[in-house]
């Protein structure tokens, strides 16, 4: 069971990683020796549907469009990247987005 369902409103990562390499079992995952994306080495990038992992799924919430959605797996990420990788935000401390709204981890 995924806890997923038909009509589930989600927008998928583009990087299909193994879960087996080094990076992956360490948690660092977004350094997967053999992750593959959908629309390059898989297929799948612009079609209505496609088959993923269900570890490539991301709920989107009600009150949000698909098309703000849709800059998670890219935008998304390098945002998380810059903060928690590189800044090393921690849990409790405040930033501010450019679009001016105060959002706390």
């Amino acid at each position: 069971m995924t806890g997923w369902k038909e009509g589930d409103r989600v927008v998928v990562e583009n990087r299909v990683k193994c879960g087996t390499c080094s990076a992956c079992v360490l948690g660092r995952d977004e350094l997967c020796e053999r992750q593959k994306r959908l629309g390059g080495e898989l297929d799948g990038g612009h079609a209505q549907y496609c088959k993923v992992p269900a570890a490539n799924l991301q709920r989107i919430p009600a009150s949000m469009r698909f098309e703000e959605a849709s800059t998670f797996p890219l935008a998304g990420h390098t945002a998380w990247h810059c903060l928690f990788e590189r800044v090393q935000l921690q849990q409790g401390e405040d930033i501010l987005d450019p679009g001016g709204r105060q959002r706390r981890r």
